[in-house]
């Protein structure tokens, strides 16, 4: 009786290992954010007066992120993986359509797209969402 108790406990304990290491369930950012869609406010340092630069938060079936939106030129998408051991994200290489635009525009959706991939850690603060850098250097602040 013992041994089909351990066994059971070590199989729960086990799955459990197994679901939480890529689980985005317990990443608090993820459902404090909703799919509510956010504006770029910040790029870095500099304010964006663009309101038009958007990113949301998706969900599949399986539980998987993605960030999908509007860029400065170009629709995106990013697929992102969670490690709560660490407490950190990362965001894949962002998928885009492939308009032009004039220069100005297409040198701050690189560097928004470059902002994107760098992202490490990701918080939400009163009506804030910050990407932030693993040096804790905010890269993006969106608002509702």
């Amino acid at each position: 009786m013992r041994q089909r108790i351990f066994l059971l406990i070590l199989v729960g304990a086990t799955l459990m290992a197994c679901s939480s290491t890529n689980s985005p369930a317990a990443a608090s950012w993820d459902t404090q954010m909703g799919t509510t869609s956010w504006q770029l406010m910040q790029l870095g340092e500099t304010s964006v007066a663009d309101d038009a630069v958007t990113i949301e938060l998706i969900r599949d079936d399986q539980g998987g992120l993605s960030f999908n939106g509007q860029g400065f030129c170009n629709n995106y998408n990013t697929l992102i993986t969670v490690n709560n051991t660490t407490n950190t994200v990362t965001l894949g290489s962002v998928a885009s359509t492939r308009r032009m635009c004039p220069d100005p525009q297409m040198q701050q959706e690189r560097d928004y797209f470059a902002a994107l991939e760098a992202t490490t850690n990701i918080t939400i603060t009163a009506d804030k969402l910050i990407f932030a850098s693993a040096q804790g250097q905010a890269l993006l602040t969106f608002v509702k």
